[in-house]
């Protein structure tokens, strides 16, 4: 097996890299799952009865076509 020599400044630039992309991807993702959160908080829920009479006022359920990408969260 072949030693490959690296200068101990060149590893420890390599390592903060990795470790400040790993750290944003992070908080990257963390944020939008926090940002959903907050707009799911805000939607309106409708109850069953309002989802009926939705229905029978407009004749058909409002959505169905297919979604492009569904997301389920736990809130």
């Amino acid at each position: 097996m072949p030693i490959t020599k690296i200068d101990t400044k060149d590893l420890r630039k390599i390592i903060r890299e990795e470790t400040a992309k790993a750290v944003k991807e992070s908080l990257d993702e963390e944020l939008r799952w926090m940002l959903m959160e907050v707009f799911l908080r805000q939607a309106p829920c409708v109850s069953d009865d309002e989802q009926k009479e939705i229905e029978k006022l407009c004749g058909k359920k409002p959505c169905k076509r297919k979604a492009a990408k569904t997301i389920y969260i736990e809130v």
